[in-house]
C-alpha cells in the first residue's frame, strides 16, 4: 500500500498519529469535518459554522459498478482531528458509537464527544445536540483513569478507576439504575449505599455538580465508589434498554428493560435498581466477559476445569441466542456447540449474534433478512450456531457489529462487511446496494498506510481508527524474558547469560538453552561438542535481534510494524535471515511471520533487487520467496511493464531464464495466503527448561530434604527478581555464587509467624510454595488461593518484586475476598500501617468491615485494638460507623 499523506501536517508523538474514517447516515457525519480530501473523488467544502471543513459528495462522481466488491469509497470520509490535538498524539484507548452519537477517550482520559443529545446522552448537562467534536468533562475530577465506557443506544456508562459506574442518558425503563424513569443528561453515579439493592442516587445527586448520594460513603477528595464493600468492577455492559455489571469477585447484577427475560432474573417484569444476578454464582461459573444486543445477553464463561462456555439470555425470535429454537429465555442457557472451544471475539446486533473461534472461524446466529450473518438469500433466520464464508483466509483481529451489519477487520487490515447498508454504513453507494448479503472486502481508503485498531459501531454508521501509534508496552507472560529484551545493559549483564552468538559486526550474548530449544539451528550440535555454547552466523546483530525477539515473545519486534518506507537493505537482510531459516529448518511459526512482512513489502521498486539479493545468498529451490518474486516478474513481463522496473537490467542472464521458464508456473503469493501456525508454546519450551535443567548455574535449596534442590538458569533469576539482580551484579564476592538455600532465608522470615524449628507439614508447604513461585519465574503461572496469598506476598516482597503486578492484585483481591470480623484486625496489622497508602482499597475494605462490627470488635478486643491499628484509623473508623447508625 503506497500513498502520500494530505499536505497538512498533523502533531506528533511517540512516533505516530490516529486517522478516523466515519461511514453512514449523514446526520452523523454533518459538520463534524474530514480532512485531506474524499476517498475517492468528491471536494472538500468548509461549514460555516466551524472552522473544519467537510467532505460533500462531488456531483461528476463517475458512476459505480455494481458489483459491491468494485466499489470505491467515496462513501467513507475522514474525521479532521487538528482542532483536539489530543486525538491525533495520544493513543485512543476507547470508541464508542451509540444511535445518533459518539465518544472518544485517550489514554490521559482526554474525551471528545459529538452527535445527538435528546436524551442527555452525550451527558453534557443539556440536550443541545453537537455537530463538532466537543470536549467533555463531566466526569468527576479525580487521578483514577477510565477505564471502560459502554452504550449502544441512548444512554451510556462509564467505569472510573475500577471503582465507579456513573450513567446518563435515556431511562424510559430504569436502564440507569436509580430507581425511577427520569433521563439524567450529566453522569450520575450508580450507587449502593448500603448493600445492592438499596437503589441508587436521585436525578440531582451528580457528582459532576458537587452533589453527593450518601455522605458517608465519600472519602476526602469528594469520591463516591459504587460499592460500599470496595469491590472492583470487572464488566459494565450497557444494551439497548438493560445494564449488566459484573463485580472481580463474581457477583452481577441487572437491572432496565425485561420484557423478554434478557436481565437474567428468572423473571419477566423491568428492574429499576440493580438485581441480582445469581445464575452463574450457584453454578461456579466465572464471568469472563458480556456483550448485550438490543434486547438479548451473551455470557462468555469459564467453569472450574477452565472451559470457555457461552451462555444467552432475551429476545429469540429470530434464533439470536443460538439454541435451536425461537423461545425467550428469562434465565441463561448454554449454546453447547462453543463449549470447550477458544472463543476469541462476540458481538451482538438488534437480532443477531456472531462469534469467533480461533480468529479464524466466523459463526453467525439470529436474523439474516437484511444478510446481518452474511449467510445470502434463503436463510432469513438461523437458529443455531453456522459458518460465515469469508472472502479472506486472514485471522480475524476485530469484529463489531451495528444494529443490522457486521464488520470484521482481518490481521492485514482488510475490511469485510455484510448486512444493512441503507445508511451507507457499510462504505458502499447505498441507493444501489441497500443490503451486502454475503461477506465483502470494503474498498478501504487506506491512504496513510496505518493499521486499523479499533472499530466502533453505532446503529446506522461506524468508526474506524487507524494509528500507528506504538501501542503500550506488552507485558509478556514471563516477567525474566520480558525484562531481558527491555533491560538488557551488555557491559552490566553479559555475565549472566551463558551462550554467545558472532555476528558479522559483533558478539552477542543470548539464553543459550532457550535460543538452541526454540531455534534448533542455532547452538546446533557438532562432532565435538553435543551443547556448544557458541555458534556463529553469517548476518548483522539487527538480524539476529529478530531471532531472539522471536525466541522470547513468540512475535516479531513491534518495531517492524507496517511502514511502507522499509529500506532495501533491512528487507534484503530479513529476506538473507529468512532464506537461511528455511533452508535450515528453522522454526515454523518464524518463517511464515516473515515471509507474510516480506511478501508485503515486495513493490516494483524493490522486486529485481531483491531477487538479485536472494540468489547470491540461497539457490534453495523450494524457497518460497524466490517463486514469488520471480512469478511477480513474470507477471510485469506479461504485462509489458517489465522494462519500467527499477534494476531490470541488473538481472543475470541465468536469472532471467528462470523468470521466464519458472515464473509462469508459480503463484504470486499474497500475505493472506500465508497461514502462520497459532501454537504458542513459549511457556510449554520454559517449562521444559526448568523440569530437565542440566546447564543451569545455580542450584536452590529449597527444603531440608537431600532431593530438595533444583537447577535454575541464573539469568532467569536476575531478570525476573531485583534482588538477584542486584546481587549478581553487584561487582562483591556473592555475585558469583552457585548455591541459595532459598528455604532456609523464607523459614526464618515472619510468614512462619516464628524463628524456632518448623514441623514438618510447615516445611513441606513452604517448599512446595517456593516451588511455585520459581515455576512462575519460568512460566508466568501462579495458582493464588486463600491459603496462600498472604505466604505469596510475603516473598514478594523479600524478593524485591515489582507490586504492580497482576500476580500481587490478585493476592490482594483475594485477601480482600476473606475479610471479614475474625481476621479483619489482623490484616490491617499486616498490611496497613507501613504499607496503607500502596494498598487504598484494601484499606477501605478493612475499614468498612471494621465499620459494620464495630461493637462486636470493641466488646472482644477492648484496648487491645490499638495494637493493630493507627489512631487515624481508629478515628475513621468510628466515624463510619456512627454514620452508618445514623443513615439507618
Amino acid at each position: 500500500m503506497t500513498s502520500s499523506r494530505p499536505s497538512r501536517t498533523p502533531h506528533h508523538l511517540n512516533g505516530g498519529t490516529n486517522t478516523i474514517f466515519i461511514t453512514g447516515r449523514k446526520k452523523i457525519q454533518q459538520s463534524i469535518a474530514v480532512g485531506g480530501g474524499n476517498a475517492s473523488g468528491g471536494s472538500t467544502s468548509t461549514s460555516s459554522s466551524t472552522t473544519s471543513s467537510t467532505t460533500t459528495q462531488s456531483s461528476n462522481v463517475q458512476h459505480q459498478s455494481s458489483d459491491p466488491s468494485s466499489l470505491s469509497s467515496r462513501f467513507i470520509t475522514e474525521i479532521a482531528l487538528e482542532e483536539h490535538p489530543c486525538l491525533i498524539e495520544q493513543r485512543i484507548k476507547f470508541m464508542l458509537s451509540g444511535i445518533y452519537h459518539n465518544f472518544l477517550v485517550t489514554e490521559n482520559n482526554e474525551v471528545v464527544c459529538w452527535g445527538q443529545s435528546h436524551f442527555g446522552q452525550l451527558g453534557k448537562g443539556d440536550k443541545e445536540d453537537r455537530q463538532t467534536l466537543t470536549k467533555w468533562h463531566e466526569l468527576p475530577k479525580s487521578q483514577l483513569p477510565i477505564t471502560h465506557v459502554s452504550g449502544r443506544a441512548c444512554f451510556v456508562g462509564w467505569i472510573v478507576g475500577r471503582r465507579a459506574v456513573f450513567l446518563h442518558g435515556l431511562n424510559n425503563f430504569g436502564q440507569l439504575g436509580q430507581g425511577h424513569q427520569n433521563n439524567l443528561d450529566r453522569p450520575t453515579v450508580l450507587k449502593f449505599a448500603n448493600g445492592p439493592m438499596a437503589g441508587g442516587a436521585s436525578q440531582h445527586d451528580d457528582i459532576s455538580n458537587g452533589g453527593a448520594v450518601n455522605t458517608t460513603a465519600v472519602d476526602s477528595a469528594g469520591w463516591i465508589d459504587t460499592m460500599d464493600d470496595g469491590s472492583e468492577i470487572k464488566i459494565l455492559c450497557c444494551a439497548g434498554v438493560h445494564t449488566i455489571l459484573v463485580l472481580d469477585d463474581g457477583r452481577a447484577f441487572s437491572w432496565g428493560y425485561n420484557s423478554y427475560g434478557q436481565c437474567c432474573l428468572g423473571n419477566k417484569t423491568d428492574a429499576y435498581t440493580p438485581q441480582p444476578l445469581t445464575f452463574f454464582q450457584e453454578k461456579n461459573l466465572t464471568i469472563e466477559d458480556v456483550i448485550c444486543g438490543d434486547y438479548h445477553s451473551i455470557f462468555v464463561v469459564r467453569d472450574s476445569l477452565s472451559n470457555t462456555r457461552i451462555f444467552s439470555a432475551g429476545k429469540n425470535g429470530s434464533g439470536q441466542l443460538g439454541l435451536d429454537g425461537t423461545t425467550p429465555r428469562t434465565l441463561p442457557e448454554e449454546i453447547v456447540f462453543f463449549r470447550g472451544k477458544n472463543v476469541t471475539h462476540v458481538s451482538c446486533g438488534e437480532n443477531h449474534t456472531i462469534v469467533v473461534l480461533d480468529s479464524t472461524e466466523v459463526y453467525g446466529f439470529g436474523t439474516n433478512i437484511r444478510g446481518q450473518i452474511g449467510l445470502g438469500d434463503g436463510h432469513p433466520h438461523q437458529l443455531s450456531p453456522t459458518r460465515i464464508p469469508l472472502p479472506s483466509e486472514d485471522p480475524i483481529k476485530l469484529l463489531q457489529c451495528g444494529r443490522n451489519f457486521t464488520i470484521l477487520v482481518t490481521v492485514n487490515d482488510e475490511v469485510i462487511v455484510f448486512g444493512d447498508n441503507g445508511c451507507g454504513a457499510l462504505g458502499f453507494d447505498h441507493s444501489k446496494h441497500k443490503h451486502i448479503k454475503h461477506a465483502t472486502i470494503m474498498n478501504f481508503p487506506n491512504r496513510y498506510d496505518k493499521p486499523i485498531v479499533n472499530v466502533s459501531c453505532g446503529e446506522y454508521h461506524a468508526m474506524f481508527l487507524l494509528s500507528d501509534i506504538p501501542p503500550p508496552p506488552e507485558k509478556t507472560p514471563i516477567d525474566a524474558l520480558k525484562n531481558m529484551l527491555s533491560d538488557y545493559d551488555e557491559e552490566k549483564h553479559s555475565h549472566l547469560f551463558d551462550g554467545e552468538i558472532i555476528c558479522q559486526d559483533k558478539t552477542v550474548k543470548v539464553f543459550q538453552s532457550l535460543v538452541k530449544k526454540r531455534c534448533p539451528p542455532l547452538f546446533s550440535p557438532t562432532d565435538g561438542d553435543s551443547n556448544p555454547k557458541t555458534c556463529t552466523v553469517n548476518f548483522n546483530s539487527d538480524t539476529l535481534g529478530i531471532i531472539v525477539h522471536f525466541v522470547y515473545t513468540d512475535r516479531l519486534p513491534s518495531m517492524l510494524g507496517g511502514a511502507s518506507n522499509t529500506s532495501t537493505n533491512t528487507l534484503k537482510n530479513m529476506l538473507t535471515l529468512y532464506a537461511w531459516l528455511e533452508e535450515n529448518n528453522g522454526p515454523p511459526r518464524l518463517c511464515a511471520l516473515l515471509l507474510k512482512y516480506l511478501i508485503d513489502k515486495v513493490n516494483d521498486n524493490n522486486v529485481a533487487d531483491l531477487l538479485i539479493h536472494l540468489d547470491k545468498e540461497s539457490k534453495y529451490p523450494s524457497n518460497k520467496m524466490r517463486k514469488h518474486l520471480l512469478a511477480y516478474l513474470k507477471s510485469k513481463i506479461d504485462k509489458n511493464d517489465f522494462d519500467r522496473l527499477p534494476d531490470n537490467e541488473k538481472l543475470s542472464q541465468s536469472l532471467l531464464r528462470e523468470i521466464l521458464t519458472k515464473g509462469g508456473r508459480e503463484i504470486m503469493l499474497t500475505s493472506a495466503s500465508v497461514m502462520v501456525p497459532h501454537e504458542y508454546t513459549l511457556k510449554d519450551d520454559m517449562t521444559d527448561l526448568l523440569e530437565d535443567v542440566e546447564d543451569g548455574d545455580i542450584l536452590l535449596v529449597i527444603g531440608t530434604g537431600k532431593k530438595d534442590r533444583m537447577r535454575v538458569h541464573k539469568c532467569v533469576l536476575a531478570f525476573a527478581v531485583k534482588k538477584y539482580m542486584a546481587q549478581f551484579t553487584s561487582g562483591m564476592r556473592d555475585q558469583s555464587t552457585t548455591e541459595i538455600n532459598l528455604f532456609r532465608e523464607f523459614a526464618n522470615d515472619s510468614m512462619t509467624g516464628t524463628t524456632s524449628t518448623m514441623s514438618q507439614e510447615e516445611e513441606r508447604d513452604l517448599s512446595l510454595l517456593l516451588i511455585q513461585f520459581i515455576r512462575f519465574l519460568y512460566t508466568g503461572t501462579l495458582n493464588v488461593t486463600a491459603t496462600n496469598a498472604v505466604s505469596i506476598i510475603n516473598i514478594w516482597d523479600t524478593m524485591s518484586m515489582p507490586i504492580d503486578h497482576n500476580i500481587y492484585r490478585a493476592c490482594i483481591k483475594v485477601i480482600m475476598n476473606g475479610i471479614d470480623e475474625s481476621n479483619v484486625l489482623e490484616i490491617l496489622k499486616l498490611f496497613l500501617p507501613e504499607k496503607g497508602h500502596l494498598f487504598p482499597d484494601l484499606e477501605r475494605k478493612c475499614v468498612t468491615v471494621c465499620a459494620l462490627n464495630w461493637k462486636k470488635l470493641n466488646d472482644t478486643y477492648g484496648d487491645d485494638i490499638m495494637n493493630s491499628i493507627s489512631y487515624s484509623q481508629y478515628v475513621t473508623i468510628t466515624r463510619k460507623y456512627m454514620g452508618m447508625n445514623l443513615h439507618s
